[in-house]
């Protein structure tokens, strides 16, 4: 929701070697915090930062990628979504759900369709309706199929 404080947690698990750099980028530029609504900081034994957005005011992509002496990993990325409620009625949540294939579907405002890209060997993407009174529809994998 607007105005709160998120934590967002990159934990790097490196091999052979201990991590020596992690790196962020908020939409898509690299980033190092900011003096007053986003602060990291190292999680414990250097495996991990941790991205603390106070007074979350828009929506924003983070990502993160660790470096070893073998090089940098994928980047992961952590999509925020702000919900300006205008009324009552947009208070009708979906709650976090995790259907039979694994997928989690986060907190949702009533009416709205989620969409995810395809998991594992699957390419295309998922959706997922969230109806008016709050309660989550069966997800649509149609879309998803087989890389080749």
């Amino acid at each position: 929701m607007q105005g709160e404080t998120i934590p967002v947690e990159c934990f790097i698990l490196s091999n052979p070697s201990e991590v020596r750099e992690i790196k962020w980028f908020k939409n898509g530029k690299l980033f190092n915090g900011s003096k007053h609504d986003e602060v990291i900081r190292k999680g414990p034994e250097g495996t991990s930062e941790i991205l603390t957005h106070r007074n979350i005011q828009g929506n924003i992509i983070y990502e993160c990628l660790g470096k070893n002496e073998a090089g940098e990993g994928a980047k992961v990325m952590s999509n925020i979504t702000v919900y300006l409620y205008q009324d009552e009625k947009s208070r009708i949540l979906c709650y976090i759900d995790t259907d039979r294939f694994g997928t989690v579907w986060n907190w949702t405002i009533a009416g709205i369709t989620v969409v995810k890209p395809c998991k594992g060997n699957q390419r295309g993407e998922v959706s997922r309706v969230c109806n008016k009174k709050g309660v989550w529809r069966k997800p649509d994998y149609s879309s998803c199929v087989r890389k080749e």
